[in-house]
């Protein structure tokens, strides 16, 4: 859901992940205290803020981290594969693609 843009793939982590209810979990975990999760259940509908993003891309890229170091591994390869088509915002920066 990542690399290419699938609904039926974000739907499938959102439901492993115990949807909002395991997205609460993590926020937590990763203290991040502007992100909800989607309302009515809906992924879709989950709302964060540029504050938020940044604490994420801390806890993914730095050893101060609640996160493994395989898990950061894991999702430093992940976002490092995006597909062209999907690399905008924070990604298309860090690759000199614009915002």
């Amino acid at each position: 859901m990542i690399r290419e843009s699938d609904n039926a793939a974000a739907t499938a982590r959102w439901d492993a992940i115990g949807g909002g209810d395991g997205l609460a979990r993590a926020n937590l975990r990763l203290e991040l205290e502007e992100t909800s999760p989607g309302a009515d259940g809906l992924w879709g509908l989950t709302e964060t803020t540029a504050a938020d993003q940044l604490r994420l891309l801390r806890a993914v890229f730095t050893d101060d981290s609640p996160l493994s170091p395989a898990s950061r591994v894991h999702v430093q390869e992940v976002v490092g594969g995006m597909a062209a088509d999907q690399d905008w915002g924070v990604s298309a920066a860090a690759s000199g693609g614009g915002a």
